[in-house]
């Protein structure tokens, strides 16, 4: 069994944290933190963390009111492109649901499933009042889909997509949306 209390934790540059978590080491070494609760920069989020020592393998699974931003340095340039046109109030932090899951040695191998709840915020300087997306990355394809978006015109619906694969060399954003959309915006 391990159990940690960490006060100002910081890894790879992440804000400093306050965590608990609990978990035990496996007979092939590998952690499996199976109860971990943190409060780092904006976000307040509980759930895993599991790592492999043969090949570099890890999971989290976070849940909370999360702010994806304050775990870029974690995760790479992929992760930090999907929230660079956010813009989250500070005091509305979305509540996630997230899966990510790749290996450290490869870090195009990632996978991300999850979902968000979030109130008041921008995209692209689009203000945003409600809406429930899904999240997804995988075979370096980034989705984000909504059947839900309220903003101050209307409602829509709709998936974006974007590509970081070397295959769809002439594909490097789609999208379908359904709605009102005010289109200076």
């Amino acid at each position: 069994m391990i159990k940690i209390k960490a006060s100002k934790f910081s890894v790879l540059e992440a804000p400093p944290a306050d965590c608990n978590a609990s978990g035990y080491l496996s007979e092939d070494l590998s952690l499996n933190f199976n109860k971990i609760r943190c409060v780092m920069g904006h976000s307040n989020i509980y759930g895993s963390y599991t790592q492999g020592w043969k090949s570099f393998p890890y999971e989290f699974i976070l849940k909370g009111n999360f702010y994806p931003q304050d775990i870029n340095n974690w995760l790479g340039n992929w992760w930090e492109t999907i929230w660079k046109n956010f813009n989250f109030d500070i005091n509305k932090i979305p509540f996630c649901d997230f899966i990510i899951s790749g290996n450290w040695k490869k870090n195009h191998d990632t996978k991300l499933n999850g979902a968000v709840r979030a109130k008041n915020f921008e995209y692209k300087d689009f203000p945003i009042q409600y809406s429930n997306f899904d999240l997804q990355l995988k075979d370096k394809i980034t989705s984000i889909k909504t059947s839900s978006l309220n903003h101050s015109k209307g409602e829509l619906k709709g998936l974006i997509k974007f590509h970081n694969n070397a295959k769809l060399k002439n594909k490097f954003f789609e999208y379908s949306i359904n709605g009102i959309l005010p289109l200076n915006k």
